[in-house]
């Protein structure tokens, strides 16, 4: 038995405060990486810029507010990660007083093996996967069409291939 048991609403407001915690980190974090989302940006596209972009070899908007958009979703994303520590510990401070002694020592000895999985499935997704998938991509149909790659695009998919890697090396 926990020698400190708490009412619902005393578990809400600690889940508030930790809540609001996260939501802090994660805006400083974003707002950080604001400052910088052009080296983001540049980072996130690095493998297509090895190809053949289409004509003038350049990355497009079409609309007014595409590029601000799209700098402010990596800023977030960034902001994420480098909210990610605070984010875990308020999760697991939230949670550990629930456990076990037995659960507490799982969750601490597999944590950093979790990590290590992840950032290796974003590595594996950014280094191996994508210069191959993405010269597949820009070349198919290339009799057909001239590939004109907005910045967007290349960004949600660039996103989104890191992140479902990273999840799918999770898996055991």
């Amino acid at each position: 038995m926990r020698s400190r048991e708490q009412t619902l609403l005393q578990h809400l407001g600690e889940l508030r405060r930790r809540v609001f915690i996260c939501v802090v980190a994660v805006l400083v974090g974003s707002a950080v990486s604001f400052v910088f989302f052009e080296q983001l940006i540049e980072i996130l596209v690095a493998p297509a810029r090895d190809l053949n972009l289409g004509t003038g070899g350049e990355l497009i908007y079409t609309e007014v507010t595409e590029l601000l958009t799209t700098a402010i979703k990596v800023s977030f994303v960034s902001g994420l990660i480098l909210a990610s520590p605070v984010l875990v510990y308020q999760g697991v401070m939230f949670v550990a007083p629930g456990l076990t002694g037995r659960e507490k020592r799982y969750l601490y000895g597999f944590m950093p093996a979790v990590i290590l999985a992840f950032g290796g499935g974003v590595a594996f997704a950014y280094y191996i996967l994508t210069p191959p998938a993405l010269h597949f991509l820009l070349t198919f149909g290339g009799d057909v069409a001239t590939p004109l790659i907005r910045i967007s695009n290349i960004i949600n998919l660039m996103i989104r291939l890191l992140f479902w890697m990273g999840l799918a090396f999770e898996t055991p």
